[in-house]
């Protein structure tokens, strides 16, 4: 299997002075929460810190740090072999992305900063899915912040 680092792709950068919006465009296969509940927590662990690294590498450093209300949105492109999610599942599926993007804190050594917090005064999550053009599992993570969106 090869790994997540070794099949990220390109990311991309857009700064406006009124609008601040960055992509992290990340091959990903994303996990339903039925098969997570199943998994034994060091695999779980391991899974988590694979995905960070993955993560770490997409974004580039160094990624801008989003101060206040930020729309993250994360679109799941599934490919071949692949189906769409329930909502529900769809939604659950996102949480080792969403770790991986907030400050680390307390016990948790996960999290690349971009964000403040997963929670709800902090992000407006927006999570959507569709079929890949060219059959490739991925995750397309966008933070928006700025005059439209927010």
């Amino acid at each position: 299997m090869v790994s997540l680092v070794q099949k990220t792709l390109k990311n991309a950068c857009h700064l406006n002075a009124r609008i601040k919006m960055y992509q992290i465009n990340l091959e990903y296969q994303f996990e339903s929460l039925n098969k997570m509940m199943r998994t034994h927590w060091a695999v779980r662990r391991k899974r988590q810190e694979e995905v960070m690294a993955a993560v770490d590498y997409a974004a580039r450093r160094p990624f801008p740090k989003f101060e206040g209300k930020v729309r993250l949105t994360i679109v799941r492109q599934w490919g071949k072999r692949g189906r769409a999610f329930d909502p529900d599942n769809l939604v659950a599926s996102c949480k080792m992305l969403i770790d991986c993007l907030k400050e680390p804190k307390g016990r948790s050594k996960y999290g690349l900063g971009i964000i403040k917090d997963d929670s709800s005064a902090d992000i407006e999550l927006l999570v959507k899915q569709e079929k890949s053009p060219d059959g490739v599992h991925r995750a397309i993570i966008r933070f928006t912040q700025g005059d439209k969106d927010v």
